[in-house]
């Protein structure tokens, strides 16, 4: 798997009873969002800095298929976000239905369920089919077999 291209982490990395030393200390990508305002509003003016320590946040706990999906993830958001600001509201969804791949998938990318932008396969291996709905870009990242032990 190549290093992703987005920026490395920033902000609040300091380390805490859920987020180790050696995670605040990787070099980790971070993700710029864009959402709307509310639920029937307009683009935000402003982006949002999600962290990988936000991840574990919201997924919680710091596992291995969080980090492999952070990672895999980052690189199929690289592809259709090249301007490095991904748009949650323009994006649909495919992964494992694992649960850390299933929270990084809609958390990084907005997709639900109930909207029809997030959906689940049982196929194994970390991977995501990524699509921008407004272009019908589709892009597909996987982890390379023997990545992980």
């Amino acid at each position: 798997m190549a290093t992703p291209k987005t920026p490395v982490q920033a902000g609040d990395n300091a380390v805490a009873w859920y987020w180790p030393e050696w995670a605040a200390q990787a070099d980790l990508p971070t993700f710029h969002v864009r959402d709307t305002e509310s639920s029937h509003g307009r683009y935000a003016r402003e982006t949002k800095t999600i962290l990988v320590k936000d991840l574990v946040k919201f997924h919680g706990h710091a596992c291995d298929g969080l980090f492999r999906g952070v990672l895999a993830l980052a690189l199929a958001l690289d592809t259709l976000c090249p301007d490095g600001i991904v748009d949650r509201t323009d994006l649909r969804v495919l992964s494992r239905n694992s649960p850390c791949l299933g929270d990084v998938a809609a958390y990084l990318t907005g997709g639900r369920v109930r909207f029809n932008t997030q959906d689940v396969r049982d196929e194994p291996g970390v991977w995501f089919v990524v699509q921008r709905i407004t272009t019908g870009e589709t892009v597909r990242v996987a982890e390379n077999p023997g990545v992980y032990p």
